[in-house]
């Protein structure tokens, strides 16, 4: 609410104050001319930038008033526009991943055509996914067996196991301007406590780490005449996966990269779109594996390892 607040003060206030006194730049003679040439004393307080301007003039004068209102309405806009939006998005998000085909299908139809463009998604990713889960249940196997546990996980071959499979937890989004219409992400990193609930079987739990790799995918160029169509952004940055071995406290070797692909809204109110994750598939080309729904969240519940230790070893519900 308190970021709610502060966007409006800092955006819509100023833009609010710019059309006011736009209006009346145009409508001046209407508005404030007096009948029989008589003088006006008139004052303008433009409390959000600490400007008061008395004025004293004939109506012969009034195009400086037109001027002077013209002026500040210019500068209230240009203000208004100059805004950080990277004070006003969430730092830290609480999210949920899922994995099924129809979910995925699902939230890629969100996204515009020249995104699809740019994520380079292969055209039959469908028949890839087979090769993420193989790879990611090879590594899996790995971390299992080096603990000494047996591993009854489903092949993915064999079995589909996706609508099962779920995960959640919380992430930093940390982003810095660097220029008028260039931002960088900065920070993103989490945690997450994957479940695959099998019907019949007993559920497995294990975790996995992310973070986020300082590529050039991590800046943020809106483009002015894309922003006016639309205030949306489309960003993809870069995070190394990592699968937990024993705890929260000891993680296992980088895994593989993941790129989040996510539509940002500017207005009304900054705030996330779902995230569709893609994973760098055998033709060179991005499969998307998951899709991510985020929700704003105060207070990190995953940070902490004396909170909730969680083991990467099966274990009954």
């Amino acid at each position: 609410m308190k970021t709610t607040k502060a966007f409006v003060s800092r955006f819509y206030a100023p833009v609010a104050a710019s059309l006011v006194l736009l209006t009346l730049a145009i409508f001046t003679p209407k508005v404030l001319s007096p009948s029989g040439g008589q003088a006006v004393e008139a004052e303008i307080k433009l409390a959000f930038i600490g400007i008061k301007v008395p004025l004293s003039t004939l109506e012969a004068d009034f195009y400086l008033i037109k001027i002077v209102l013209l002026t500040l309405g210019l500068l209230a806009f240009l203000y208004a526009i100059n805004i950080d939006f990277s004070k006003y998005f969430p730092r830290r998000l609480k999210l949920d991943a899922y994995f099924d085909p129809k979910g995925i299908a699902r939230t890629l139809a969100t996204f515009r055509p020249e995104d699809l463009v740019r994520m380079n998604i292969e055209s039959n990713w469908l028949n890839h996914l087979a090769d993420y889960d193989s790879d990611v249940v090879s590594s899996l196997k790995r971390v299992w067996n080096a603990l000494g546990h047996t591993d009854p996980w489903p092949d993915p071959k064999e079995e589909s196991p996706r609508e099962y499979f779920h995960c959640s937890g919380e992430t930093t989004f940390v982003v810095q301007r660097k220029g008028l219409l260039t931002y960088k992400v900065v920070e993103a990193e989490g945690q997450l406590l994957y479940s695959a609930d099998y019907p019949r079987r007993e559920r497995k739990d294990f975790g996995g780490v992310f973070s986020l790799r300082d590529t050039s995918a991590s800046y943020i160029r809106p483009n002015l005449i894309d922003l006016i169509k639309s205030p949306t952004v489309l960003i993809a940055p870069e995070f190394m996966q990592v699968f937990r071995v024993d705890s929260w406290r000891n993680e296992g070797p980088f895994d593989h990269i993941l790129i989040a692909a996510t539509r940002i809204a500017l207005f009304p109110l900054p705030s996330f779109g779902d995230s569709i994750y893609l994973w760098k598939g055998p033709t060179g080309r991005w499969i998307p594996i998951a899709y991510c729904i985020y929700h704003a969240n105060d207070a990190l519940y995953l940070v902490s390892s004396k909170r909730r230790q969680l083991s990467l070893i099966w274990r009954s519900s």
